[in-house]
């Protein structure tokens, strides 16, 4: 039987996953396209993760203090607004936080830049203590 943490990475990762699909649809409707791929793209690879994250949590050497495993739920759970902040880029024309997928974007307004930034940096600085914590473990 899967542990709480373990569903928990799982449905996000399943999540995530749909969310893809579903987005794929409306990449045409954006303004700027590829910035909409990447997100389409990004929704596919951190599912991928949480799946990941799921399935190694179980094979873990010793079993996680509640602290760490919260630290790993919010580190794979912020992969959600990144994924939004990078849909609404896609309309924006934001492109300072991604300007490969944004090449052709103009920028947007500094205060729409700075959601996508502050986005992209939360998913960053949750997402390596908690894969530090689950390489720590195995």
């Amino acid at each position: 039987m899967a542990s709480t943490l373990q569903m928990d990475l799982y449905r996000t990762g399943a999540g995530l996953f749909l969310f893809c699909c579903v987005w794929g649809c409306f990449i045409p409707t954006t303004t700027y396209k590829r910035l909409g791929l990447m997100a389409h793209s990004q929704a596919a690879s951190m599912g991928t993760m949480a799946i990941a994250a799921g399935v190694l949590v179980e094979h873990l050497s010793t079993p996680l203090q509640e602290w760490e495993a919260c630290v790993i739920y919010w580190g794979v759970w912020v992969s959600w607004p990144m994924i939004f902040t990078q849909i609404a880029a896609a309309y924006w024309g934001a492109n300072k936080m991604l300007p490969i997928a944004g090449e052709a974007a103009p920028g947007a307004s500094p205060w729409k830049e700075n959601v996508v930034a502050a986005a992209h940096i939360a998913a960053v600085l949750g997402n390596i203590p908690a894969w530090a914590i689950i390489c720590w473990r195995l």
